[in-house]
């Protein structure tokens, strides 16, 4: 099976770690609406399958939208909510069952994360200081975590892009969404719960060089990209998220998951086959198992994307790819960047949880917790940035990079995933 994750906004991405119903798995979140064209929102949600359903079905209405965001405004009278729904399938029941709404005396309020354009500019106005310190405190860690990213990187890749997944993607953004749930800082739904959450599209600023957001193939061999949202990702997964055949259902569906499951195969076990030395086809043949005609279009895919070069009739892989003797450095990493973590939150969340006292939710008494998702990436996806023009991290743009906006890597999963 294909799992699928987009941080913020990993904005192709919506919502918690191992919680989460339509997201990907690690921790970003894809948010995907229906009627998209229509929607005056876009909204998911983390917990309970059945209930998100029904959220979803509710919020395909965009009258229902729309009402949410005038009782976002102010809250209303039950004549002006059944006004709104009379011609709509949906009743005050449902909206209030869905936990959307609440009544207080003659009046109903909010009672969701649903946040506005203007909550999204506070939260962004916010995080581009706290995000900052974030940065400075991994910066204080720079010495260290240079010593154990170069000490274990192989001769072709640019240690710059190890640090950049391993700090920027597994630590900021997995761990980091791991930490914030754990801590009681990011609500997270018990079994039969769920958490639904709303945004309304055009404030935060600009998504350009905002690093939030992971996409991922996961499995025993998994494949990431890493970066922002505002370019399209002419990488892995997400090249092969847009295949498209010329067939009718549902031979185009299975077409498309044969096609995207030999890739993701033969291209995990030919980089990770890579890690440790360069080979040629017949060495890659006898390391992966795969046929050497299947082998040469794999490698063929592989230059093209960038993922590899030739030298001396062999390929070398110039991606980062982790493997099992890079547990060690990788846990260590991840140490790091969790202490980090903590000392910030215990440093800095006062003064954040301040200064978001006036977003719409927590005006209605809803706890910042449940739409901590949204400020998390802002803080984290800013200190990516300044980790990427401080220099220890590359830079998605870089002018000598073909495909810009993110970075690749492969690697075996239960590397990057052991509890700290």
């Amino acid at each position: 099976m294909e799992s699928r994750i987009e941080s913020i906004n990993f904005l192709s991405r919506l919502f918690l770690l191992s919680a989460l119903f339509i997201i990907i798995p690690n921790g970003c979140s894809n948010v995907k609406n229906i009627e998209e064209k229509e929607n005056i929102l876009d909204y998911s949600f983390s917990g309970s399958k059945q209930l998100g359903l029904d959220f979803r079905n509710t919020m395909k209405y965009p009258g229902v939208q729309q009402l949410l965001l005038e009782i976002a405004e102010s809250p209303r009278s039950a004549i002006y909510v059944n006004d709104a729904l009379k011609e709509i399938d949906i009743t005050v029941s449902d909206l209030i069952n869905l936990q959307l709404i609440r009544q207080v005396g003659d009046q109903f309020e909010l009672s969701f994360a649903l946040l506005t354009i203007e909550d999204m500019n506070l939260i962004r106005e916010v995080a581009e200081d706290m995000g900052k310190f974030l940065a400075d405190g991994i910066l204080v860690k720079r010495a260290e975590i240079e010593r154990l990213v170069k000490s274990n990187v192989p001769s072709g890749v640019d240690w710059h892009e190890t640090a950049f997944f391993l700090i920027g993607c597994v630590s900021l953004d997995w761990d980091g969404l791991r930490i914030s749930r754990n801590n009681g800082f990011l609500t997270k739904p018990e079994m039969d719960e769920y958490l639904p959450l709303a945004i309304q599209p055009g404030g935060g600023g600009s998504n350009k060089e905002l690093y939030w957001g992971s996409h991922n193939y996961h499995s025993q061999i998994a494949i990431t990209s890493f970066g922002d949202h505002a370019s399209v990702r002419q990488v892995l997964p997400d090249i092969n998220w847009r295949m498209e055949v010329d067939a009718p259902d549902p031979l185009d569906r299975s077409l498309i998951s044969a096609a995207r499951g030999l890739i993701r195969m033969g291209v995990g076990r030919t980089m990770v086959a890579l890690r440790d030395a360069d080979l040629n086809i017949s060495e890659l043949s006898v390391k992966t198992g795969l046929p050497e005609d299947d082998l040469e279009r794999v490698v063929k895919l592989l230059l093209d994307l960038e993922y590899i070069i030739e030298v001396d009739s062999k390929y070398r892989a110039i991606i980062t790819v982790l493997s099992e003797q890079d547990r060690e450095s990788v846990n260590q990493l991840r140490q790091i960047g969790q202490k980090v973590m903590l000392e910030w939150f215990d440093e800095y969340y006062s003064e954040l949880d301040l200064r978001l006292s006036e977003l719409t939710p927590v005006r209605y008494g809803v706890p910042l917790a449940d739409g901590f998702y949204w400020v998390w990436h802002y803080v984290f996806g800013i200190a990516n940035r300044e980790l990427v023009k401080s220099g220890l991290f590359a830079d998605p743009y870089h002018p000598d990079r073909r495909y810009q906006g993110s970075i690749p890597a492969v690697y075996l999963y239960d590397v990057v995933t052991d509890q700290l």
